[in-house]
Order: structure tokens, then sequence, then C-alpha cells
């Protein structure tokens, strides 16, 4: 029962997303709804596919990754208001050496804050003399690799998947970098150095286009003012600075 409620909670949420997109632009649901593909359930409404997943979090963060969210709209959809075991509205309740946490009646338990976790790369040859930047949904500015950490994988994992995924390379060693909230998708960001085997991607339809730099090419082209950008000099000067 509680999981049937949870999805019923989801599915009307993500609905009122989509609905409120439409009323925004009807160009940009259509977008929307092609890239994610829609999902018939029980023979009723199409639902998309997030809702498979049971993951508002991640269609808030699609949405405000294309602009198709004002911040504050993403922060109000991510704050929780209803239990994700049972769909029963939350309330508020002290807890010593915690403050007022959400709280669920139906369950009688508290429920902290839930996040999505992802991971980004600066992808580097085996000899370390160059990184890979990428460019991804027609925007013209490079970035670094990046992809969702799945439930129950390791993000060490997620970066080789996500590497060969994405330019079809094979990594070779992994180390972590550094760490950062990102409050507009709601995201603790890991970053990582990889290198990978071979200077030839084969990359799938994710990446519109890809090239190789020096560290100080790749300092200079990486898009500014981005998370990407601050992980990248982070790394590179051994200097972090987040704004």
């Amino acid at each position: 029962m509680r999981e049937l409620k949870s999805s019923v909670l989801t599915e009307a949420i993500c609905f009122d997303m989509i609905s409120s997109v439409r009323k925004m632009n009807a160009d940009v649901a259509q977008q929307v709804e092609r890239r994610l593909g829609k999902a018939e359930v029980g023979g009723s409404s199409p639902l998309i596919s997030f809702w498979k997943m049971q993951d508002v979090k991640g269609l808030a963060s699609f949405l405000f990754s294309f602009g198709w969210y004002r911040k504050k709209e993403v922060d109000f959809m991510l704050e929780m208001k209803h239990c994700m075991q049972c769909g029963a509205k939350l309330t508020s309740r002290y807890l010593e050496g915690e403050g007022d946490v959400p709280y669920c009646e139906s369950c009688q338990d508290f429920r902290f804050p839930v996040f999505n976790t992802a991971v980004s790369m600066i992808v580097m040859n085996e000899s370390k003399s160059k990184i890979i930047l990428i460019k991804q949904y027609n925007k013209n500015r490079y970035i670094l690799v990046a992809g969702y950490v799945n439930k129950g994988e390791d993000a060490e994992d997620t970066c080789v998947r996500e590497v060969k995924e994405e330019l079809g390379l094979d990594v070779t060693s992994v180390h972590f970098n550094h760490s950062h909230y990102f409050a507009g998708s709601n995201t603790l960001m890991l970053n990582f150095t990889v290198t990978v085997d071979g200077e030839m991607p084969t990359p799938n339809k994710e990446i519109d286009y890809w090239k190789w730099f020096t560290k100080e090419e790749a300092a200079q082209n990486i898009a500014p003012g981005s998370l990407a950008e601050e992980f990248l000099l982070g790394y590179l000067t051994g200097e972090y600075h987040f704004h």
C-alpha cells in the first residue's frame, strides 16, 4: 500500500511539473516529452520516463539544466513536503541536535533531506598531457563529462560507466578530487580525474562535439562561470573557489 501511495504521489507531481511547463511554453513542453519519452501505465495517461524511476528530483534537475524552470521554482519542487515511503504529508518535529526536521506521522519517523549525487570527470589521456572537453544539448560551450550515480552504484564505478557510455573509452585510473553541492539541481557533485586508454572516442548521441586540449587550452576553453570550470581550475591550480 505504501508503494502504491508513493507511485500515485510521484505521478501527480510529475504531471504538475509538465503541465506548468506547457503553460509556460508549448514548444518547450514538446521538447521535454520528446527527449524523455512517454510510457503508458495501466492504459491511462502518458507518463514521462522519470516516473518509472520514481525520480521527481531528477525531472526537476533535468528541466532546470535546460532553463525550463527558474531557480525558485526548482527549489519549491525539491522541498520535501511528502513522505517518500508512504506519500503522507510531512509535519515538522524537533530532534535534539538537529533542530526542526520533517516528520511523517504515518511512518512515525523523521525524513531527512534527499538529494541527487552525480560525478563529473576530468578525462585525460594516459600521459596526462591532454584533457577532453565536450559539448552537449546544442549548447555552444565546453564542459566536463558528467552523470548521475545510480542507486547501489559506487561513484568510482559511475565514472567508468559514464565515460564508456558517452565516449566509448575505457577508464584505466580514477582519482577523487573534490566535491561541491550544487543547489540549482539539488545535487552533490563529486569530481574525479580519470585516465583513458586511447584518444579516439566513439561518442554516443548525448555528445554533440568533443576535442582534446592541452591543460592550458582546457582552462581557457571550459565554460566560464560553470561548476565544471571551478572543478577544472581547482584541479589544475590546487585551489578551489566555488561561487
